[in-house]
């Protein structure tokens, strides 16, 4: 399934192409954040394959990339990997990281690793956000955070007697 997002009206006859099979059409009850497209919505629509950018960009569709995560999803990607470099990165949380392999296969490329998906899906990990890399197996190891470590170095709460 491909979904688009409405960002600007809700999904009613003339504001998507009909020129592919629609599955589902679905609106929202008042604009609400979508996480996917990282924006607000009014409601989104589905199709069997995906149209083209030109009329996603006629009809004020975004393209949503609820596929993509969810094959990532099924084949064992965590989206924690490059967001902890942040914390690894700073001397205080260095020791509250932990090397992980990053699922799948992976091929260096100029800044990174590559990942195929699928013909026209690549994954690409910033060398920034990889601990270690196998050449031999093309198996890719990122930091993640270790919730326990940092829990554990949370300072107390202190209560506080009078203001200030």
């Amino acid at each position: 399934m491909y979904r688009y997002h409405s960002i600007m009206r809700p999904i009613a006859p003339g504001t998507f192409p009909h020129t592919k099979h629609v599955t589902d059409v679905v609106n929202f009850d008042r604009s609400q954040f979508v996480p996917e497209i990282n924006h607000e919505a009014l409601g989104y629509i589905e199709y069997v394959d995906p149209i083209t950018e030109k009329q996603a960009a006629d009809y004020e569709l975004v393209p949503s990339n609820t596929d993509i995560i969810e094959r990532l999803r099924a084949s064992g990607w965590h989206n924690d990997f490059c967001t902890s470099w942040v914390f690894y990165h700073t001397e205080a949380h260095k020791k509250a990281t932990v090397e992980r392999i990053i699922p799948g296969t992976f091929s260096k490329v100029p800044g990174g690793y590559e990942q195929k998906i699928d013909g026209r899906i690549k994954i690409l990990v910033p060398d920034m956000c990889t601990a270690s890399f196998i050449p031999e197996t093309g198996e890719l190891h990122g930091h993640a955070p270790d919730y326990e470590a940092l829990e554990a170095v949370k300072a107390p709460a202190v209560h506080a007697d009078t203001p200030g």
